[in-house]
């Protein structure tokens, strides 16, 4: 998804922009959609059966676990990202 249609969308769901997001929070979203997007493409499934961990996500941007927790809740909390449960 474009970064235009990524902002369409939250303006249409949540009545405001991705503008209106904090830079970190805008930054990592538009990061994750890059992430999910080549891993949809190169596993040959749909955009909505990639998982990431924390890790893998710490490991691709170089944030801190602590600055990642609070922009990924953030994200988690207007419900432009979705939670999983760990498997073991």
């Amino acid at each position: 998804m474009e970064a235009s249609s990524m902002s369409r969308m939250a303006h249409e769901e949540l009545g405001r922009s991705l503008d209106e997001l904090p830079p970190g929070t805008g930054r990592l979203l538009e990061i994750l959609d890059g992430i999910v997007a080549a891993t949809a493409v190169d596993k040959a499934v749909d955009r909505d059966q990639v998982r990431l961990t924390r890790r893998q996500l710490r490991d691709h941007t170089g944030w801190s676990g602590t600055a990642l927790k609070v922009h990924l809740a953030r994200l988690v909390d207007l419900e432009l990202v979705v939670t999983s449960a760990a498997i073991w």
